[in-house]
């Protein structure tokens, strides 16, 4: 009857809720700060906004998918003072709420799904933020549920384009990334209300020049 997703990050816990054939009912985001916080309480913190989001779960019967940690990243952008430090500090954050949503979904019966995180945010940016009117974490929550439930995301026509002819025949994750490195540090609004007016890659690289 479909899943409960959910997209991790250092200051919220970003979910969606699918029907079976891959539709947002509704979504959220539960937020909390670690930033500055002894390990205890780092603890008390995570464990609190896990149980909401477990207890969504057990309200709707809904299984969770979730990133696969061994396979996550360093996230762009972590906005928490510097990145080295802020790579150690996220990567903590991301097994402690790994563990703490294994383990109590394991003690409530909840089914968690793992997928693999590549590109999910920038999927969520380019397709779904201005269908759903969702924020883009909520959004690449979203793409995380589908792909759990075996859905694929291709490129939208608009921006194949962008994309050099000789690989326009390639798989979707590699059209994706190709427009990663490019348009990762864009604004999602920005890029998404302007990619209309793009004719070629210069364009876009000419739109991130503005906040190089």
């Amino acid at each position: 009857n479909g899943v409960i997703s959910v997209d991790l990050n250092l200051d919220n816990l970003a979910w969606a809720e699918l029907d079976n054939e891959g539709h947002r009912i509704r979504g959220g985001m539960i937020r909390f700060n670690i930033i500055g916080k002894t390990s205890h309480q780092i603890d008390d913190i995570l464990g609190r906004a896990v149980a909401v989001l477990i207890g969504i779960c057990r309200d709707t019967k809904k299984p969770l998918v979730m990133e696969d940690i061994d396979l996550k990243k360093k996230k762009a952008g972590l906005a928490y003072g510097k990145k080295r430090a802020n790579h150690g500090t996220s990567m903590f954050a991301y097994r402690k709420l790994t563990a703490l949503i294994n383990g109590r979904a394991f003690r409530y019966g909840v089914g968690v799904i793992l997928v693999n995180p590549a590109y999910t945010s920038l999927i969520g940016k380019l397709k779904y933020i201005i269908r759903l009117r969702c924020a883009i974490h909520i959004a690449a929550a979203y793409v995380i549920g589908r792909r759990g439930m075996g859905f694929k995301e291709k490129l939208p026509a608009i921006y194949r384009k962008l994309i050099p002819p000789e690989k326009v025949r390639s798989h979707h994750w590699k059209q994706f990334a190709h427009l990663y490195s490019i348009g990762k540090d864009i604004p999602a609004k920005k890029l998404t209300t302007r990619y209309q007016t793009f004719e070629t890659r210069k364009d876009l690289k000419a739109l991130v020049k503005q906040y190089a």
